[in-house]
């Protein structure tokens, strides 16, 4: 689901207006009703004085709560995000495949870290389920299978006269091995390619898992990730526990892994920015290739949507125009920013040395 989502478009859109009403909600239609009119009256009093404003608010309320009752509804859907913007006729759904907390943001573009967030910790990734004559291909996306694909090929059992017949027998089963393997190696090449994994779990008995592995090009082995051994009826409930369990360890061993390079970089005077306005000001500059945020960093900051310029600390003007700026969260347009560069985030969970240097930092291109 997170693949249809159009994060550049998101990050693009905005006005000079604090227009856009964002909101993520979970799918229980109570919870989220008392929600929405909790949020409604307390924004209705913040904009009191802002007539235009307000009016724009309701409007925007009024579109998104046409939405909600017409009822459309996904079944894999935990939760549902929407982007309104009625001046910009902006707007813009998602069904979410995992819970996320309600909120509903006012602002001058779309509140799109949470997405940016799901979308990088849950990345799709495939899991390879074989013998040495049978295959299942998943595709795993925010914990649930979006697609399946079983392959299967009669090989003979084992021969178990001796001699000449025997030799014979055993380079025909290598052989009919050596063709299946190399028909699920070509079929998960385009598997990969077209569903955009990033990842491979090899999962199944004894020693084929192994074996195919050479099989792959190496595109594909720099993917794999974990080999786990499982019997090949195994439920897809524990293959899916599993295959999880692994993924989310290589993801945490990741993390961990830049914030060394990271570290490494720093000591050597290398290609990195880090601290909030230094790598603020390289990814406004399109320096940053990898962007690192610790989750759950916010900080305050001021935006001009004349200039298109946001800094860190307080203004009430913009120092370049001299227009009345907003205050925002300086790593919430940091994240919009790096979305519409192409940058690559990777937000960390809880790194006190990250967070020692002010909760973000970026490897730079030059």
């Amino acid at each position: 689901m997170f693949k249809d989502i159009n994060m550049r478009k998101l990050s693009e859109v905005s006005d000079t207006k604090p227009t856009f009403v964002s909101v993520y909600l979970k799918a229980k239609p109570e919870e989220a009703e008392k929600f929405l009119n909790k949020r409604e009256r307390e924004i209705q009093k913040a904009l009191k004085e802002e007539k235009e404003l307000k009016q724009i608010f309701q409007q925007n309320m009024q579109d998104i709560k046409e939405f909600l009752k017409a009822g459309s509804k996904s079944k894999e859907a935990k939760s549902l995000a929407i982007f309104s913007s009625s001046p910009m006729n902006f707007f813009e759904s998602y069904f979410l495949p995992v819970e996320v907390d309600n909120q509903l943001i006012v602002d001058t573009s779309p509140y799109i870290r949470p997405l940016a967030v799901l979308q990088e910790e849950w990345e799709s990734f495939a899991i390879v389920l074989l013998d040495h004559s049978h295959a299942k291909l998943f595709l795993i996306s925010s914990a649930t299978v979006s697609d399946t694909k079983k392959m299967h090929k009669d090989i003979m059992n084992k021969h178990k006269k001796g001699g000449w017949s025997q030799m014979r027998f055993q380079r025909l089963r290598k052989g009919a091995i050596d063709q299946f393997f190399k028909e699920v190696a070509n079929y998960l090449e385009g598997f990969i390619e077209r569903e955009k994994a990033r990842r491979i779990i090899l999962v199944g008995p004894g020693n084929a898992k192994k074996e195919f592995e050479d099989y792959l090009s190496p595109g594909l082995k720099n993917k794999v990730i974990a080999t786990i051994d499982q019997e090949f009826n195994v439920s897809e409930d524990i293959l899916i526990s599993d295959s999880l369990q692994s993924f989310f360890e290589k993801e945490s061993q990741e993390e961990n892994q830049m914030v060394e390079n990271l570290r490494a970089e720093i000591l050597k005077g290398g290609l990195v920015a880090y601290g909030i306005d230094d790598t603020l000001s390289a990814v406004i500059a399109g320096r940053a290739e990898l962007l690192l945020i610790n989750m759950g960093k916010k900080a305050k900051g001021w935006k001009c949507e004349i200039c298109n310029l946001f800094r860190s600390g307080s203004s009430e003007t913009c120092y370049n125009c001299g227009k009345e700026v907003y205050t925002v969260d300086v790593i919430e347009e940091m994240v919009e920013a790096a979305e519409s560069m192409g940058t690559t985030l990777e937000f960390v969970k809880d790194n006190e040395f990250l967070d020692e240097l002010g909760g973000v930092a970026a490897f730079l291109r030059y």
